[in-house]
C-alpha cells in the first residue's frame, strides 16, 4: 500500500524505498526480465543493475527510458527519486 505521495506504508510506519524497488516491482509484473527491461528502456545492463540495487540515482535521462518502456511519464520517476533524496 502506498500513500498519496507514492511512499509505501506498512502498519502505519514509512518505509524508505529508492526508485529500483518500484522498477523492480513494474518489471515483475509485466514478466519482464532484467534483459527485455535493458531493451525496452535502452539502459545499459551495468546501469540497470544499479539503479535496480539502490546504488544508482534516477537521473532526467533515466526517467526518460523507464518512461518509454512503461508508457509512464519521466515525471513519476523523478519524484520518487525525489521523494527517496528528501526522506534521508
Amino acid at each position: 500500500m502506498t500513500d498519496d505521495n507514492g511512499v509505501r506504508m506498512t502498519d502505519d510506519k514509512r518505509e524508505r524505498f529508492h526508485p529500483g524497488e518500484y522498477i523492480k516491482d513494474e518489471m515483475e509484473a509485466r514478466g519482464w526480465s532484467n534483459e527485455t527491461m535493458g531493451e525496452r528502456s535502452q539502459l545499459g545492463r551495468d546501469l540497470l543493475e544499479e539503479i535496480l540495487s539502490g546504488h544508482r540515482r534516477v537521473t532526467r535521462l533515466t526517467a526518460l527510458c523507464l518512461a518509454n518502456a512503461f508508457g509512464t511519464t519521466n515525471q513519476v520517476w523523478l519524484n520518487l527519486q525525489k521523494q527517496f533524496d528528501e526522506q534521508e
